[in-house]
């Protein structure tokens, strides 16, 4: 960045390669969820299934108590608590918007 060579394009493709990356500052800006990576996020979910198969043989499993606590995510919060419905009239206004084609929809 900041090079006489550095054209608008390759700012656009860091950029959009970064929002789309999980992990990045930049991801997790745009959605708290990205604020882990794809990886981590992985690795949390064999930890609470593997806890989740240990509790299931014990006593307390069979009895349905003391069920283990999911690791907490970046973003989630319950079980979907933190999404909200779109009002359906904002929903309309929003499908329609213009759409801009990108220069890589292009093929460019």
């Amino acid at each position: 960045m900041g090079q006489p060579g550095t054209s608008w394009r390759d700012i656009w493709a860091v950029v959009s390669d970064a929002a789309h990356t999980m992990g990045t500052p930049l991801a997790a800006s745009i959605d708290p969820r990205a604020e882990w990576p794809f990886e981590t996020h992985l690795l949390a979910d064999i930890a609470d299934s593997l806890r989740f198969l240990g509790w299931a043989k014990t006593k307390d499993g069979q009895k349905n108590r003391n069920r283990p606590k999911p690791i907490p995510r970046p973003g989630m919060h319950g079980l979907r608590s933190d999404i909200a419905a779109m009002p359906l009239d904002e929903l309309k206004q929003f499908l329609a918007r213009p759409r801009i084609e990108t220069p890589a929809a292009r093929g460019e």
